[in-house]
């Protein structure tokens, strides 16, 4: 799964790649799902890993809501 990094203003920041324990879970009350994943502290990336921008895949939107 290609997961694409954007900021809130939707600009492209760069791809999420070399990421562990990657899944969707979905409510089947609600329909809404969660975009989970693991990503080393040390990926280029990481530091724009902050809440409210956007993760893009094939198929939804994600807005980041936390980090844990």
């Amino acid at each position: 799964m290609i997961l694409s990094l954007l900021k809130q203003n939707k600009t492209p920041i760069g791809e999420l790649d070399q990421l562990d324990n990657c899944y969707i879970t979905e409510l089947l009350e609600t329909g809404e799902d969660t975009l989970s994943f693991e990503i080393y502290v040390k990926h280029p990336l990481y530091k724009d890993l902050i809440e409210e921008n956007l993760i893009l895949t094939d198929h939804n939107r994600y807005v980041i809501k936390s980090i844990d």
